[in-house]
């Protein structure tokens, strides 16, 4: 099974060795090259410039001297450092690219566009352009950020970035520096010419080149990994499954479903489903694996040889019966509360005479009564107790409820009946999947 892409690869080879057929500095592959500029990057020769685009590589020697019977030992592997020589004719072991060292992207890309995809559109002339552009964003995001090349990080914005390619209409090779985009005298060259499998002329050649960069560019940032396979949430029986990336939902790709009657392929919608048929047991897909970066210089340290990139593909399948994914549910729960009302006692009340006493009288000739003693009394009645109502109150559950002095014992929470399903366990790559297959 595939989606038109380098083999199912045998992940127990953790350092496979592989031996580089085609020297991009010579006649390149055909119907898999330009011999162009591309921005202000490019290599002059005698005739022409130097062509663009991906190498041939073998597990087997003479492999790739017939793909078309040895696909599952001849493969596609992509420049990974701009301006730097590559080891042709020669055996170079390869290793798994570190997390982060190599751009999800230019997994997806390198992955999606290799022997499989060549193979099967050489002929129709379909696949030189794809490739090609493919080169060029693997140096955009790739060598340019890693080795420190400037293929791309060189041109002025906004056209640094392969995003923004989107109608660019490519320099002439006869306008002055700085130029975008591919640009050449003889982009199809003689070789490309005698071959008949691409039909354009130079300037759709480099035209089309130049757009294929920026729908390479989208599509990878829609498409980019990891991959999973999933169970369609909220379903009691399974109706569909969900294909997703990085960065959402993966629309179309194609899912295997194996029936009783044999395999039925689907192709998932713009929401990343695709629908199970009735009588299927199983849903599988081909997605982007391991990149594996073959460093050459390990064959002749005393030379500084370019790393090429090589992405394999992997199985991620989803069984039937796997529990489907359950969203997530709120329950509310309503309960009725009686509050204590609040009770003020009654104080004890002092009545406090005020008195005011006699004055002192003094005898002279005339003589005063002494006056009446007037007693002032201030009292202050009790005041009267009043006793709060019984109210009923509608509490939903997690709420707090304000009191003064003391509140009755806090009604108990309801806890729903039935446990919420399992989640979904996540798609896993099929380990005991045929290897090499196509």
């Amino acid at each position: 099974m595939s989606n038109g892409t380098n083999p199912i690869f045998d992940n127990t080879m953790s350092e496979p060795r592989l031996n580089t057929v085609i020297d991009m500095q010579g006649v390149g592959l055909q119907s898999g090259h330009l011999n162009a500029g591309l921005n202000e990057s490019y290599t002059e020769r005698t005739e022409d410039l130097a062509p663009i685009g991906p190498f041939l590589v073998e597990s087997d020697a003479g492999a790739c001297n017939n793909y078309d019977e040895n696909a599952n030992e001849c493969y596609f592997a992509y420049c990974g450092e701009y301006g730097v020589e590559v080891n042709a004719t020669s055996w170079t072991s390869y290793d798994i690219a570190p997390d982060g060292y190599v751009d999800a992207r230019v997994s997806y890309l390198t992955w999606k566009y290799g022997i499989k995809f060549y193979k099967d559109n050489r002929t129709n002339g379909q696949a030189l352009e794809t490739v090609v552009a493919t080169q060029a964003l693997v140096w955009a995001w790739h060598s340019d950020p890693v080795t420190g090349s400037t293929v791309f990080s060189s041109v002025a914005a906004p056209y640094n970035d392969p995003l923004n390619w989107n109608g660019l209409t490519p320099s002439l090779h006869t306008d002055s520096s700085p130029r975008v985009g591919f640009w050449g005298p003889d982009p199809i060259d003689d070789y490309e010419e005698f071959g008949g499998y691409y039909t354009g002329t130079d300037t759709e050649a480099l035209n089309n080149t130049t757009q294929k960069v920026y729908d390479l560019a989208a599509e990878a940032t829609a498409k980019a990994g990891p991959w999973s396979l999933d169970q369609g949430p909220g379903e009691t029986t399974a109706t569909y499954v969900v294909l997703s990336g990085a960065n959402g939902p993966i629309e179309g790709e194609t899912i295997v479903f194996s029936t009783t009657g044999g395999d039925v392929l689907v192709v998932t919608d713009s929401s990343g489903h695709a629908a199970w048929p009735s009588d299927a047991t199983a849903a599988a897909v081909e997605a982007p694996g391991d990149t594996y970066v073959g460093d050459s210089t390990l064959a002749d340290p005393s030379r500084d040889i370019q790393d090429l990139l090589l992405t394999f593909g992997q199985i991620l399948q989803v069984q039937f019966t796997d529990t489907p994914a359950t969203p997530t549910t709120t329950t509310t729960t309503t309960t009725t509360t009686t509050v204590a009302p609040t009770t003020t006692v009654a104080p004890t009340t002092t009545v406090a005479p005020t008195t005011t006493a006699a004055p002192t009288t003094t005898a002279v000739t005339t003589t005063t009564a002494a006056p009446t003693t007037t007693a002032v009394t201030t009292t202050t009645a009790a005041p009267t107790t009043t006793e709060a109502p019984s109210p009923s109150s509608t509490v939903v559950a997690g709420d707090n409820i304000a009191t003064s002095t003391t509140i009755a014992a806090p009604a108990t929470p309801v806890t729903p009946t039935g446990a919420a399903p399992a989640p979904s366990a996540p798609a896993t790559a099929v380990n005991d999947t045929p290897k090499y297959t196509r």
